[in-house]
This record gives structure tokens, sequence and C-alpha cells, in this order.
């Protein structure tokens, strides 16, 4: 949800002969955060203006309607960023989430299984080859198939999907359910990597994170659908500039 502020403020060192302002803000909130909005409409004048008389202020809010956005539209981070995008309160809270993809080896934490829209959880390890020490989940043509019968859900919705790190198991899974909706490879790859940069700008995502998407979940997903390979190039992209071997399967 966004919602239109409209605070009207006496302002610290205006002639009084002025009277007073009027400066729209918009601002996303969630809806249980009718109760801190004066608090938020304050700080953002504060910060703005410099010189905002909280008790000689008023306040209106008008709820915005967004128009429905026909392309699906992608947030690729690690798990304790997405725990902080979905958590209200927390500082980098973002109501805009409309799906999510939640893919760890464990447990998966409170703030994700609570989440109210669409989400599909898979539980496997960031594997390549199958290990079965210690209990770890190698990713299997199951996992891929609810992945991609998901996928058929998120039309026009911004989509959070994240592992562990943010790095391989959630990029790779972008990249599966981006060649289901009919990309080329170098087409997915592109949308991958400038994904990976507007999270970075928008503080989604660690500068530092690497990418490199498990090449185990695109070779299964290459087998599930009709269009070309993604595998050579994400080694082409990703890999080979890590001098890893090829992937075998």
């Amino acid at each position: 949800m966004r919602v239109k502020i409209t605070v009207e403020a006496d302002i610290v060192g205006l002639d009084p002969d002025m009277g007073c302002e009027t400066e729209p803000y918009y601002v996303a909130v969630s809806g249980d955060y009718y109760e801190s909005l004066r608090d938020l409409v304050d700080h953002q004048l504060t910060r703005d203006l410099q010189a905002l008389r909280p008790d000689s202020s008023t306040l209106e809010v008008e709820e915005l309607t967004e128009p429905e956005s026909p392309e699906t539209s992608w947030i690729v981070t690690n798990v304790g960023r997405a725990q902080a995008l979905l958590k209200p309160g927390s500082w980098k809270h973002y109501p805009g989430v409309g799906a999510l993809v939640s893919i760890l080896g464990g447990d998966f934490p409170e703030v994700l299984t609570s989440f109210g829209g669409p989400a599909l959880y898979l539980r496997f390890d960031d594997l390549e080859s199958p290990d079965n020490r210690f209990g770890y989940k190698t990713p299997t043509e199951k996992d891929m198939e609810r992945l991609l019968e998901f996928g058929k859900l998120l039309k026009g919705k911004r989509v959070l999907i994240h592992c562990s790190a943010g790095e391989s198991r959630s990029t790779a899974c972008m990249l599966a359910l981006l060649a289901s909706y009919g990309l080329t490879p170098e087409e997915a790859c592109d949308l991958l990597d400038e994904t990976v940069q507007d999270c970075v700008e928008k503080g989604w995502r660690a500068e530092e994170t690497n990418v490199m998407p498990n090449r185990r979940i695109v070779w299964l997903t290459d087998q599930q659908h009709a269009g070309p390979d993604q595998l050579p190039e994400v080694e082409k992209r990703y890999w080979a500039i890590h001098d890893q071997p090829p992937f075998v399967p």
C-alpha cells in the first residue's frame, strides 16, 4: 500500500505573516503502520526541513491505489535481508513484496513462514552433486517442478527470492523462473544482473555478494523446459571467471 501524507506545519524561521506551508509526501507503508504514520511524517519533515515544530502541525492521510503492473519484478538476496524486508518495524521493512520464494537447508524463520501472500518454501542445500552426509539434501527434479508450478502465480508481482547467502540457490531459481517465462539464457542472465545491481543500490543486497547460480538447479531446469539450455551461458558468465571446472551432472 502507498499513502499520500500531507502535513501543514509552522516552520521555525519563516516570517509569521507567511503562515503555514503544506507539503505532500508519498510513502510506502503496511496497513498496521497507521499508528506510527505521524512519527514517520515528523521524521521525514524534520530530515528535509530541519525545523519542524511537531506540536503545531496537522496531518492528513490518503490511501493511494496503485495500478497493477503486468511485469513481474524481483528482489534476490540473503535470508537476513529477506527477514528485514518482511518484518514490520524493521528499518529495512518493504511492504511492496507480493510473493516469496524461500530456499534454505534447515528450518524457516517465523518471519518468513508468516508471510501473508503467495509463498513457496524449498528445503535443500547448496549442493551441485548428491551428498547425503550430515543429512544434506540435494536439489531435485521435484523441487524444480514445484518452483516452476509456483511461477505461474507470479505475474505482475514483486517477488522476493532468497537463500542463505543470496548467491547460488536464489539466483539459480530466479533464472529457472525466467526460463519458464520464455526468456533466452542471455536475456535471463541480463535481467538477473540488473536485478542484483538494483537490489544493491536499494540496500536490499550486500554489495560484496557474488553471483554464482547453482549449476545443478540450472541443469535440472534445462531438462524440464523446451527452450535453449541456460547452463552454457551460466558457466561462461558466472563460473569461468572463477576458474571453476565445468559442471558434471
